[in-house]
């Protein structure tokens, strides 16, 4: 035994005084050799040359790296497909990078463990020597490691942000190690190793092979020319066609060695592979983030304009991101006015809406992007893709929501991205999820964008500062360039560097900044994994079975307006413009009319005719039968108020002033009101001689029929546009018009003369109001769970029941109908109820979803049809 371990000892000495002399020789050379150098940035020199060692020639090409805040190295890699490295790298706009682990030719992806920014990608698997050593990145700290073979748990103990498993291991502290006899190791082969040298700097290294200019190395010529080079550390990666350097911009396709597995000593042999270690440069920047400007109030012109020239001083700043309500009262003036003021900044700037212009919108939310080139954002700046989308319910009060069309636009830019890794910045003006579900849909915009490598989520709508989250997703929200309550206004600074991301207060004034809030930019916050959100509670309809939806249509746009009903016919509008005539049996389409643009309008059928308004600034008559257009009446503005029709006239408000009679036969104008100083939003009350609306600028018109002159104006005296009684659609009995507006009132007018009968604040109502077929009652939802009646032939206030229905805070603007002795009403969440009307009890309830609902149109006692914000028309049934 003391002769086999003495023999063992001399074996290995041989060995070392043999590769020392080999290190000796081959430093020499490679000290002496007239390398092809240049650096690619700052802290990476890339070299290159052709050399004779080993006797043999020798094509090298060596990138040396400082890994620093500004160059850090990284993995991508691909999980199920194989991918040309220069294609890895340049979906991570590395500066360089080599080809890494061993893959699965068949079927793509590692066959070893990965983990890329605290994900696992690849879990481990059996071990052997070609996994026998790891490359660990952890933000500037590289090293390579050694498996320990009794810790079978080795890899899922590495936690490190960066981690990728190859080998064999070349060698540890600058000693060889330890190597199999296989003809894996002792061939020579195109190589690609990666190497940390004493002083903290990484090599990757690659060696061409399977030429007669590049006889490639064995593992132990590896490690002498490594030891050669100066490392300590060093391990092999997969070789043969493989091998692959990237330089960026360099050649055709990046690659600057001479892949082997076309045969020829060019640059096109390059083999796909699973994954690549790159190098990529960082450039810290920062950014600046205005949010709730509110044009239109008191202070919002000067505490906007110290903002913009405190930017325009910052040298710094890269940018803008205007994140919402840019306006008070949603006006295409105001819109005017603040983009204005906005082109002032010497920097790019990126808006999108928020709330403010999706309600309040006299142009049905269309000129915000006339005026800022889209309602939607996506750019991508040092790295970072930066996507923004409106958040907002569209004419109807409620929560926010985001359409089918930018829910479509957002998976698609995100797909697009040639990375799902890299960092990406969501900004909505309404958080998504935090507080108390402002976004109806927040969840499913969550579950799409926690599949990528969300760093946050920017936010604004509070006012002031504060970090949410969104399933776990980071969110900050921002405060208003408003001055609210303080002495000066101001706004948020971000900086973003390799590491995190940083939020401070900027006083424009005083020209301070107050950091309150960090993230990292590397740290795993959530789980990728999607979870299926129900979009509310929908147990209660396990408590009535038989109320069913019987079809659905996905019109793919926001409907904010209720059905039309004709016979087998139903037609409803929506925000891409179409038109759509649908059989009422069975949900079928039987045609389609393309506005050129929005339709918000309720449609109103008379005989062969269905006429309606669109934000093209139209009203339309198509034929009801086919859809082919009969007229069109070109107004000065859009149209999104909805049409009444009576004895072959049609009475229509627009937002250009004016409030039309048209001939239904010729779309002639018969008379036009032009005294109007808001837009219309509704449907007009037709009640004996009067014509009975209100607008966006705080009154209640009463028009002649037969003439269009003006009979009275009514208003609430609350100086706010927002309180205008312009949602609700006025109803009428025994010569009074009864509203509920805003102010949380609910009154009755003397149809006559304009004057007030009686007002009552006994419930707090808010723009929903109906009446009963035989119109000696009025329905009136509350802001919370309550629905009352009251007789409209008092001459006070009466209250005929009051009914608890469960549906908590609500503010959509559905009216309540009755038809067949039944009270149909919908919430801003999604909920059916149903109602006797005789006394207000509960007959059934139906969650359908979690956005709002229009007013419904009712069939007969058991069904109606409905429309939604996220663009469904629908027919439900009660089966009972």
């Amino acid at each position: 035994m003391k002769k086999i371990i003495c023999v063992f000892i001399c074996c290995v000495i041989i060995f070392q005084t043999f590769a020392q002399s080999s290190i000796n020789a081959v430093s020499k050379i490679v000290s002496e050799t007239d390398w092809n150098t240049r650096q690619i940035s700052e802290n990476t020199v890339f070299k290159q040359a052709q050399i004779e060692i080993f006797d043999s020639r020798q094509s090298i090409s060596i990138l040396e790296i400082t890994p620093s805040s500004t160059v850090r190295l990284g993995i991508n890699d691909v999980s199920d497909t194989l991918v040309h490295t220069g294609q890895l790298c340049k979906q991570v706009d590395a500066i360089a990078g080599v080809n890494a682990s061993f893959f699965d030719m068949k079927n793509g992806g590692s066959v070893d463990f990965v983990r890329v920014n605290g994900e696992i990608l690849h879990n481990k698997t059996k071990i052997s020597q070609r996994n026998n050593a790891a490359l660990i990145i952890d933000k500037q700290n590289v090293k390579i490691l050694e498996r320990d073979t009794a810790d079978h748990d080795w890899e899922d103990n590495l936690n490190y942000e960066n981690v990728i498993v190859a080998g064999p291991l070349i060698m540890k502290n600058g000693m060889p190690a330890a190597l199999q006899k296989s003809a894996f190791n002792e061939n020579r082969h195109p190589r690609t190793f990666a190497a940390t040298k004493t002083n903290g700097n990484v090599m990757l290294v690659v060696v061409d092979g399977r030429n007669a200019k590049a006889a490639g190395m064995s593992i132990n010529e590896l490690y002498i020319f490594a030891k050669a080079l100066g490392c300590s550390d060093a391990m092999n990666f997969d070789g043969g066609g493989s091998s692959a350097m990237y330089i960026s911009g360099e050649n055709e396709n990046g690659i600057v060695n001479y892949p082997s597995d076309n045969g020829l000593f060019d640059h096109h042999g390059e083999r796909r592979v699973a994954n690549a270690v790159y190098v990529k440069k960082f450039e810290p920047f920062k950014f600046a983030f205005f949010t709730d400007i509110h044009t239109g109030t008191v202070t919002s012109e000067e505490d906007l304009m110290r903002c913009i020239e405190d930017v325009n001083s910052q040298n710094d700043i890269d940018f803008v991101i205007v994140n919402g309500d840019v306006t008070e009262n949603g006006l295409n003036s105001e819109l005017e006015t603040v983009k204005s003021r906005l082109d002032r900044l010497n920097k790019k700037y990126y808006a999108i809406a928020g709330n403010h212009e999706t309600k309040w919108t006299e142009s049905g939310h269309t000129y915000f992007a006339q005026m800022f080139g889209d309602t939607k954002v996506a750019f991508k700046h040092k790295g970072i893709q930066f996507t923004g989308f409106s958040s907002g319910p569209v004419l109807r009060m409620g929560d926010a929501h985001v359409s089918p069309r930018e829910i479509s636009w957002l998976k698609s830019t995100l797909q697009s991205m040639e990375n799902d890794r890299q960092p990406v910045i969501i900004f909505t003006h309404v958080p998504l999820i935090e507080p108390a579900d402002q976004i109806d849909n927040g969840h499913e915009i969550a579950d799409i964008i926690r599949k990528y490598n969300t760093r946050v989520i920017l936010n604004g709508h509070y006012h002031h500062n504060r970090a949410i989250d969104a399933d776990g997703i980071p969110a900050i929200i921002c405060r208003s360039t408003l001055r609210d309550k303080q002495p000066v206004g101001g706004y948020s600074i971000f900086t973003i560097d390799a590491d995190s991301l940083k939020v401070f207060e900027r006083n424009p004034v005083e020209k301070t900044e107050k950091h309150w809030h960090s993230l990292s930019m590397t740290k795993e916050y959530y789980s990728k994994s999607t979870e299926n959100h129900d979009l509310g509670n929908d147990s209660i309809n396990s408590l009535y079975p038989d109320v069913k939806i019987k079809w659905k249509l996905e019109t793919g746009g926001i409907i904010t307006n209720t059905a039309a009903v004709d016979g087998n016919r139903v037609i409803a509008g929506n925000e891409t413009g179409e038109v759509y005539c649908i059989n009422l049996q069975d949900g079928k389409i039987i045609w389609k009319y393309k506005a050129r643009n929005a339709v918000y309008s309720t449609p109103a059928i008379e005989g062969n005719n269905v006429v309606f308004g669109s934000c093209d600034s139209s009203i339309y008559c198509l034929n009801v039968e086919n859809g082919e257009k009969i007229w069109k009446v070109k107004t000065n503005h859009t149209v999104i108020g909805s049409p009444a029709i009576e004895n072959g006239i049609v009475y229509i408000g627009g937002s250009d002033g004016n409030f039309r009679a048209i001939s239904i036969d010729s779309g002639k104008p018969v008379w036009t009101f032009a005294g109007i100083k808001g837009y219309v939003e509704s449907k007009p009350l037709l009640y004996d001689s009067k014509i009975i609306f209100g607008a966006w600028d705080t009154n209640l018109y009463a028009l002649n029929k037969e003439d269009g002159t003006l009979a009275w104006i009514w208003n609430n005296d609350h100086p706010r546009l927002h309180f205008s009684p312009a949602a609700c659609i006025p109803v009428a009995n025994d010569g009074k018009i009864f509203i509920v507006a805003p102010d949380r009132y609910m009154t009755a007018i003397d149809a006559k003369t304009g004057k007030t009968v009686w007002r009552t604040n006994r419930h707090k109502v808010r723009e929903t109001i109906g009446i009963s077929e035989d119109k000696s009652k009025a329905y009136a939802r509350c802001f919370t769970d309550t629905v009352f009646s009251i007789s409209t032939t008092a001459n006070d206030f009466k209250e005929l029941w009051f009914t608890k229905t469960g549906y908590a805070y609500d503010i959509n603007p559905s009216m309540p109908v009755e038809k067949d002795g039944v009270v149909f009403f919908v919430t801003k969440n999604g909920m059916f109820v149903a109602l006797k009307s005789e006394d207000g009890a509960i007959l059934w309830k139906h969650k359908f979803n979690n956005t709002i609902i229009a007013t419904v149109t009712p069939l007969n006692s058991r069904e109606l049809i409905f429309t939604s914000h996220d663009g469904i028309i629908g027919k439900l049934s009660n089966e009972e």
